[in-house]
């Protein structure tokens, strides 16, 4: 006869390796990105790295998410990384196929804004505006890669009735390449009615073409909840002409919600 008892159960099972380990340098960072382990347990990622493929692997870092920032790199420096997931009970998968990374000279850009020190240089203007330069309160709560965003409001929803934008200064691209544009961008715009829109002007003699679109579909909308790095090749037309960027908001005046933010805006040789 029990009059009482107390069963525990002891989890010793690893849970799954993560896969789809990929990786790119952006922002004199390596950014680390992987698909989430289909275990229900899992309690977070540990991000290994190495300087060479089969050497030492030693520990970056843990994360709940899966996506890692890297800054501690070297210019012109390649680097290993695997990662493994990690469950309540302390159990921790196999790591992961070791992915490489080259790290280039840092910071040889064609334009980057970061908004970290200042603004960018970018202005702002348009009706019922509420774009605003600094460090969020709302949406993402945080920025990207570093801490102060360009947002449609750092502490609440855009306006209704909005038409109103951030336009970055000169930038002057090179002849003999094409171009690629970066976004770190963060989004949430009432799905069809309220849009985000990328677009590049170029300049002629002492005038500017008319704007055009250039994001993906033409336009942004609905959700964008997960901070992303959005890419745009521009057009080759482009190549040796001084162009301009902005980002348009445009909503309806009804339904309101957090708005685009955008961390860093940047241009790079493809």
């Amino acid at each position: 006869y029990l009059e009482d008892a107390e069963f525990i159960a002891t989890d010793s099972v690893p849970p799954a390796t993560p896969a789809n380990l990929n990786g790119r340098f952006v922002l004199n960072t390596v950014t680390l990105s992987w698909d989430a382990a289909p275990d229900i347990d899992v309690q977070g990622y540990r991000i290994y790295r190495s300087d060479s493929a089969d050497g030492e692997y030693d520990l970056l870092g843990e994360t709940a998410g899966t996506t890692y920032g890297d800054r501690s790199v070297v210019p012109e420096t390649t680097y290993y990384y695997k990662v493994s997931s990690y469950d309540y009970a302390g159990n921790e998968s196999e790591r992961s196929l070791p992915l490489t990374v080259v790290v280039p000279a840092l910071g040889d850009y064609v334009f980057l804004a970061d908004f970290e020190n200042n603004n960018g240089n970018f202005a702002t203007d348009g009706v019922n505006n509420s774009w605003e330069w600094g460090i969020p309160a709302s949406g993402p709560g945080a920025g990207f890669y570093g801490e102060k965003v360009w947002a449609t409001g750092l502490s609440g929803n855009y306006l209704s009735g909005s038409n109103s934008w951030i336009e970055s200064p000169e930038i002057q691209l090179p002849a003999e390449e094409n171009s690629l544009l970066t976004v770190g961008q963060w989004y949430e715009l009432e799905n069809r009615y309220d849009k985000g829109y990328i677009q590049i002007a170029q300049k002629n003699g002492e005038s500017w073409s008319d704007w055009v679109d250039i994001a993906p579909g033409g336009y942004l909308t609905g959700d964008g909840k997960v901070w992303t790095d959005l890419e745009i090749p521009l057009d080759p037309a482009y190549a040796g002409q001084t162009v301009k960027i902005r980002l348009l908001l445009t909503t309806d005046v009804s339904v309101v919600k957090a708005g685009w933010y955008i961390d860093y805006v940047l241009i790079d040789t493809t």
